[in-house]
């Protein structure tokens, strides 16, 4: 049988021209690259996008473990609004309400509960910390860990902050902003502020602050005949208890490692919100 060895040839015995077309040029894997990247940064997005549709979830669980009819349950309609402007997908939020009114609101090893916690930040900033979880604990480890990471730490601080209600609603059609009034010192809230749409009353938008044991009675009053108005949201809020109080200023390492942190604890399932004395941190 004929075989075929192939010979080592020195490039010192092949011509000066064959030797030039010779390429020592590094292969590029620019298209590669972006592409991962490009992986990367949609893997990135969905992982937030899951935590935020798992914490719309979680809020429509438990405010519907109060009541499964939205018009007699302001923190049930605003948990519906909040998924939908989400996004969260129809399956997503009727599963919620299905395991909600299951036998005592779901079973028993899935109840989450919420809790809060008072802490300083970096820079001695004051924080509000309010958390939803099936295990407390490790949640309070997380929170803990978290702010230990950051040079903050827990202490009270609620003296810095003062709860409060607020509901956005949109005025029924035939309504003048002082009737609005009227109906809104009538259900026992505090202000009302913004301005009703000089063309489209459908586009009005109102909130109504009222203190925080308030609110149901404000939601009901507002939400039923004879005012009638559309609830669009309600909750609570914390705000400065001195609102006349400069706004705390921090340097620039400290806004650093507090932007930092608050990302940090909002990349858990578990952590809701963050309250500081410059509002709320999303």
């Amino acid at each position: 049988m004929l075989s075929i060895i192939p010979q080592r040839i020195a490039t010192s015995q092949l011509p000066a021209q064959q030797l030039r077309l010779i390429s020592t040029s590094s292969y590029s894997l620019s298209g590669h690259n972006r592409w991962s990247k490009i992986h990367r940064g949609k893997a990135v997005e969905d992982g937030k996008k899951s935590i935020r549709f798992s914490k719309a979830v979680n809020e429509i669980i438990l405010a519907a473990r109060r009541g499964l009819d939205p018009a007699n349950n302001a923190s049930l309609a605003s948990a519906l609004r909040n998924a939908k402007s989400l996004d969260v997908p129809k399956d997503n939020i009727t599963a919620a309400l299905a395991k909600a009114a299951g036998p005592q609101g779901g079973d028993s090893d899935e109840v989450r509960v919420a809790s809060t916690y008072e802490s300083i930040g970096p820079g001695n900033f004051p924080m509000i910390i309010e958390t939803m979880s099936d295990n407390p604990n490790r949640t309070a480890k997380t929170v803990r860990r978290i702010l230990k990471d950051r040079g903050g730490f827990t202490a009270p601080v609620a003296y810095a902050f003062k709860k409060i209600g607020k509901v956005v609603l949109r005025p029924r059609d035939d309504a003048t902003y002082e009737q609005v009034w009227d109906d809104v010192i009538e259900a026992g809230a505090e202000d009302l502020s913004g301005k009703m749409h000089p063309h489209d009353p459908s586009q009005t938008e109102l909130e109504v602050t009222v203190e925080a044991d308030q609110l149901k009675q404000v939601y009901l009053a507002l939400s039923s005949p004879p005012c009638d108005h559309a609830i669009l949201e309600s909750g609570f809020e914390y705000i400065p208890a001195d609102p006349d109080a400069p706004a705390p200023t921090l340097s620039e390492e400290d806004e650093d490692r507090l932007e930092t942190m608050c990302k940090e604890m909002l990349d858990d399932t578990d952590i809701e919100a963050i309250w500081t004395l410059r509002g709320r941190y999303s």
